[in-house]
């Protein structure tokens, strides 16, 4: 099986898998236009730039990431310790998942009481 880079299977399914949906991931974004969202929303932002980061890179210049176009009801930033790539690891996966509580628990207080 030929790649669409001219470079040779790996035999890896998991690699193969992979590459294909990153290939649909680059599609689907490529084709989607993006629309302002009138809602409010919370950016959870890693903290520190991974050491292959300019320093004139976008994000480092826009504490928004790019969002503060797309969100027009306010953004909530946090930042969570680690890098782009670390902030899932053991040790700072506790630090977000607290934040995301408190943010859950914040939304469900002001949530209207179905009845």
């Amino acid at each position: 099986m030929e790649r669409s880079d001219n470079r040779r299977d790996t035999d890896s399914p998991l690699l193969n898998w992979l590459e294909r949906v990153s290939l649909a991931n680059k599609r689907a974004a490529d084709c989607y236009p993006p629309q302002p969202y009138s809602g409010k929303a919370i950016l959870f932002r890693a903290a520190e730039k991974p050491d292959e980061t300019s320093e004139s890179s976008e994000a480092l210049v826009d504490p928004l990431n790019g969002w503060g176009e797309w969100v027009r009801g306010g953004l909530e930033v946090h930042a969570v310790p680690g890098d782009h790539n670390k902030i899932l690891s053991k040790r700072n996966i506790r630090v977000l998942g607290e934040k995301l509580r408190a943010c859950l628990l914040e939304a469900q207080s002001h949530r209207p009481t179905v009845r």
